[in-house]
Formats: structure tokens, sequence, C-alpha cells
């Protein structure tokens, strides 16, 4: 798990991606960070002068903090898919090209988890139907 700003979030492997992504998008909001995530935060054109040399390194700087934030929330068998993104846009972007598939595969494993999907003696009714509902949508 992930700790930031006291709130535990599971690390993203191949089978939480939806719950995750939910989570690790709320985190980079609260953080002032989705910007740059989503692509809106762009990179300051290089011009050669001093405020413009400061703010392009200001950039990479938050960029690279909000890149670390997201692999740091990544289990490590999955960060080899990952490894030569070089910001946190191209690897949010990544990530999604990998997990969030609406292709044939992705619909074979979503359906393979809701029908093996059983009740643990460590899980409640509550934490049962909330994971089949999570699988449903």
């Amino acid at each position: 798990m992930i700790m930031a700003s006291n709130i535990a979030i599971e690390k993203l492997s191949k089978d939480n991606y939806d719950g995750w992504k939910l989570q690790i998008e709320a985190i980079l909001v609260k953080n002032d960070h989705w910007n740059f995530v989503t692509g809106a935060e762009r990179k300051p054109e290089v011009t050669g002068d001093a405020d413009n040399a400061t703010a392009v390194a200001k950039w990479i700087s938050d960029d690279q903090k909000v890149k670390a934030d997201i692999i740091l929330s990544i289990h490590p068998s999955e960060l080899s898919q990952i490894k030569n993104c070089k910001t946190s846009h191209e690897l949010w972007t990544k990530l999604q090209n990998i997990y969030e598939s609406k292709g044939p595969a992705r619909k074979a494993t979503l359906l393979k988890q809701l029908l093996f999907t059983k009740m643990s003696d460590s899980k409640n009714m509550n934490e049962h139907i909330n994971e089949f509902f999570m699988l449903v949508d």
C-alpha cells in the first residue's frame, strides 16, 4: 500500500486497475498534480531567458514528482511496462493503454474475475457485494 497524506491505497497490479485509478487520481487532484497527468499543464517552450529557464526547470521538477508518486503506487511486478516513460502524462497514457483496454481480452479477464469471485472468511457481505459491483461496472 502507498501512503499519501495519511491515505493508503493498494498498489496497482494486473487485477485492480479500476479501483487504483480512481484512488490515485483523487490523490493527484488533491495535491494539485492532475494537470500534469492529463497534459493540461504543458512544459513551457524554451526561449533562453532566465525566467523561462526557471519555469522550465520547475515544470520538469514538478512533473518528475508526479511521475514518482504514480510509480510508487505501482506494484514492482508491473514496473517493467512503464520504465521508459519520460513524463507523468506519458506514463499515465501508457497505463491506460495497458489496463483500460476495451477489447475482448479485457472483457474476458473481467468476466473471469466476476465468475470466480468468492466470499472469503476475511470479507463481510458488504465488501463482497462492493467488489462484485465494482467488477460489473
